[in-house]
């Protein structure tokens, strides 16, 4: 596991350093989210996309989904990396996916509420969540830990910003803890959510 090798020996000084919102208690641009496990690091920078989906799941009813995806990293500029269909090297990076189905022609938007998170994308019976932590390597090889169990728990959303908290187990140890009050960015990810995250990145690496 070259990336894991590469990577832990910068990663037990992170910290964070955040202004909260005196309404929600939450930090107002960012993250605070610690990892233990085989990658201990503190998330501290983030931003969320959001989208609605058509999911048509074979031998079923077709169904809309909304969805948003927190990504939080421990380096700056998650944003424009997003728009800019790039990975960056050596990071690390959290994911939390909360997706929210609506009955069949329906308008759906995501609101606040309890996302239970699976392994897998839900069935539409309900609302879900997928977590993952994610370590790049100096050439952008990326190397992800799923989370197997937990909650993320949406507590507000605006236009602007998603806010809310995750506890959630690591598949072979390890947790992801903490709070996201991250700032809406309107970069396009690949894909649309109904089979899980979408992708974020093309081949391009950014040093």
């Amino acid at each position: 596991m070259r990336w894991l090798a590469l990577l832990l020996p910068a990663l037990l000084g992170a910290g964070c350093d955040l202004t909260e919102s005196p309404s929600s208690g939450f930090p107002v641009h960012g993250a605070a989210l610690q990892v233990s496990g085989p990658l201990p690091f503190a998330a501290d920078q983030g931003t969320a996309v959001e989208g609605v989906a058509a999911c048509a799941p074979a031998g079923a009813a077709p169904y809309p989904l909304a969805w948003g995806e927190v990504v939080a990293s421990d380096q700056a500029g998650v944003c424009a990396l997003l728009g800019a269909g790039e990975e960056k090297a050596s990071r690390l990076t959290v994911r939390l996916l909360v997706a929210l189905p609506g009955p069949a022609g329906s308008a759906v938007a995501l609101k606040a509420g309890v996302y239970p998170v699976a392994s897998a994308a839900g069935d539409g019976s309900g609302p879900w969540a997928m977590a993952s932590v994610v370590a790049s390597d100096d050439r952008c090889g990326l190397g992800a830990i799923p989370a197997v169990d937990g909650v993320v728990t949406v507590t507000a959303v605006g236009a602007t910003q998603l806010q809310g908290t995750v506890m959630a187990d690591l598949a072979g140890g390890g947790s992801v803890q903490g709070s996201f009050g991250v700032d809406l960015c309107a970069a396009s990810l690949a894909g649309d959510a109904c089979a899980g995250p979408p992708a974020l990145a093309s081949p391009a690496c950014a040093p």
